[in-house]
């Protein structure tokens, strides 16, 4: 919690409208990604297919928060989240 705002890891609430005006860290979604990941490998075996999903999960991860960094454009949020 003390990291995400030294580089400035903060939500936007101007962006959907929201009351209020004091920006909050979100570390959940990064740490939500890193269980998972975690988890999932340590209780599979390691097969082609579950390598593929952690891979998935991990560039789903990766562009979730390249996107609440700097705001990508919907068509490659989209297209990445169907690849």
């Amino acid at each position: 919690m003390r990291l995400f705002p030294k580089f400035n890891l903060l939500d936007h609430p101007e962006k959907y409208n929201l009351k209020r005006t004091k920006r909050l860290p979100y570390p959940t979604g990064v740490i939500a990604v890193a269980v998972f990941l975690v988890l999932f490998l340590v209780t599979s075996d390691l097969h082609e297919q579950a390598i593929g999903l952690a891979l998935a999960i991990l560039l789903l991860g990766f562009v979730s928060f390249l996107d609440d960094i700097r705001g990508l454009p919907w068509p490659i949020r989209l297209g990445l989240q169907v690849l």
